[in-house]
């Protein structure tokens, strides 16, 4: 076995569920950001929103690298 078989599973995971979310309690409750979704909607939410932030991660990467390079130059 592999350590990648221990890893936390993420919302790109196939086996990913809705409640999976440390804060689903919270947000699924009366006026919370996912009250009346249904674990699908939440599940697509989630992976939007995992997305968003693995995009936002790799561009901060990329400019952190293209900083250095100009600091070398």
């Amino acid at each position: 076995m592999t350590d990648s078989e221990y890893r936390t599973p993420t919302p790109s995971d196939d086996e990913w569920q809705a409640d999976f979310d440390p804060t689903y309690d919270e947000k699924t409750m009366e006026g919370g950001v996912w009250d009346g979704l249904s674990d699908d909607e939440i599940v697509l939410l989630q992976i939007k929103q995992f997305r968003d932030d693995e995009h936002e991660e790799n561009q901060r990467e990329q400019d952190e690298l293209a900083a250095k390079k100009l600091d070398n130059c």
